[in-house]
């Protein structure tokens, strides 16, 4: 009785969590796509009226325009994310012993190649890790996202990979004005964005999805202040012994992802 009823009570939370899941998703979405579907209906307005080039000047067709690629690429990540946080594929994955460097070097190619502004400096150390490497590299690349919204053009984004004892240890912090004391314990909340971040671009999902690999993996991530006054990520994840026989080179503090 007591098993049907555990079954019972993990199927309630389960069908829970997928509703409350739809409809943070569908609130999410709606200003998104309100915001398209006006800019949509105002070209095809003016284009049936045969006023479209000389009803808008030229500087506002090219902000529209960027408008709307800014709302289309909104919404491809946010569909992305939604589709990580709502199927298994983190904890479907197959498991491996890798080294957590290369999986950091290759998030943060990736981050520079989606933002070129955004300049990444590397200080990493060979760490190897028993995980899942397509979702460990999407939770740093999300952690140096949510960096590289916050750090100024002149400051890198600054990415260290260390052993700790018996764990891999990742930080990723910026030279932005950081996250209010209020905001740090929501910062891993589905959908949760601080008051300083709604103009910025994102979903509120990155953070959270960090959290559930870190959590899949047996880690821990934290947020706290760095000492440059920005905000600083942590993951901890237990450390694994190294297949017999390799050694890796490590990529010193100088190294800079351009």
């Amino acid at each position: 009785i007591q098993s049907i009823n555990d079954m019972l009570a993990a199927l309630r939370d389960s069908r829970r969590a997928q509703r409350l899941l739809a409809e943070d998703a569908a609130h999410e979405l709606k200003t998104p796509l309100t915001s398209l579907r006006l800019n949509i209906e105002l070209l095809i307005r003016l284009d049936r009226r045969g006023t479209l080039d000389t009803a808008l000047s030229a500087e506002s067709r090219t902000r529209l325009l960027n408008d709307l690629g800014a709302q289309v690429a909104e919404l491809s990540t946010l569909a992305a994310e939604l589709t990580d946080l709502a199927s298994g594929d983190i904890n479907d994955e197959s498991t491996e012993v890798l080294d957590l460097a290369d999986v950091v070097v290759a998030a943060a190619t990736r981050a520079r190649s989606r933002a070129p502004d955004i300049e990444i400096a590397l200080d990493v150390t060979s760490v190897w890790v028993s995980g899942r490497p397509a979702g460990l590299q999407r939770a740093v690349l999300n952690l140096i996202d949510n960096a590289g919204k916050w750090s100024p053009a002149d400051q890198p984004v600054q990415v260290r990979l260390l052993a700790e004892g018996a764990s891999a240890v990742l930080e990723v912090d910026d030279a932005g004005p950081g996250i209010d004391a209020a905001d740090m314990p929501r910062v891993f909340d589905r959908f949760y964005r601080a008051d300083s971040a709604r103009a910025l671009p994102g979903s509120g999902l990155g953070l959270s999805i960090v959290q559930r690999v870190v959590d899949a993996h047996g880690g821990r991530v934290t947020v706290s202040r760095s000492a440059r006054g920005g905000a600083l990520l942590r993951v901890s994840l237990p450390a694994a012994a190294s297949p017999a026989g390799i050694t890796r080179p490590t990529a010193g503090e100088d190294t800079v992802v351009r």
